[in-house]
């Protein structure tokens, strides 16, 4: 019974010694993925705000290659910041993607117009359908803007702690 305890603790005493050095190597691992993807984040605030979907596929795109990024040994504040971010900007992409309208259409009024009055002739209590859901799809939009600008804020947080020398500031 004495053997089985040394070895546990020999055991225990070797697991810690090596969650360190993991976490010092994902740490190193992770710093050096999000400096490759700091052209990616740029580009997201390079989108013109009147193209819709270049907007769309920039955020689709940075959700896409956070994705992939392992958090597995990370400090546990910055892996709960990451993860949050990174599901804020695919919640983004989605509900951005779910508009209830063209997106095309988004910047143009006088089409947006032409389009609507369209679908009233296919429906003519289209209009009332589409204000209801337009109002739902921008309260989910700012929900998911405010978790996304919350998420950033608390990502910028660990970065510092963390010494991840990333600018996120466009992603606000």
């Amino acid at each position: 019974m004495k053997h089985l305890i040394n070895t546990i603790s020999i055991f225990a005493v070797l697991l810690l010694c090596s969650c360190g050095k993991n976490e010092e190597e994902a740490l190193k691992e992770f710093k050096k993925e999000m400096e490759s993807l700091e052209v990616v984040i740029q580009q997201v605030s390079a989108v013109d705000q009147e193209d819709v979907k270049a907007g769309i596929k920039a955020i689709n795109r940075l959700a896409s290659k956070l994705e992939p990024i392992e958090t597995r040994g990370l400090p546990e504040d910055l892996k709960k910041a990451f993860e949050e971010a990174r599901e804020s900007w695919t919640e983004m992409g989605k509900y951005m993607s779910d508009a209830p309208f063209p997106l095309e259409l988004a910047h143009d009024e006088e089409a947006m117009q032409t389009w609507a009055v369209a679908q009233v002739e296919k429906d003519p209590e289209f209009m009332a359908k589409f204000q209801a859901s337009v109002e739902k799809w921008e309260k989910g939009g700012d929900e998911a803007t405010d978790r996304a600008e919350t998420a950033v804020l608390d990502l910028e947080v660990a970065f510092k702690k963390h010494k991840i020398d990333v600018d996120l500031s466009s992603l606000k």
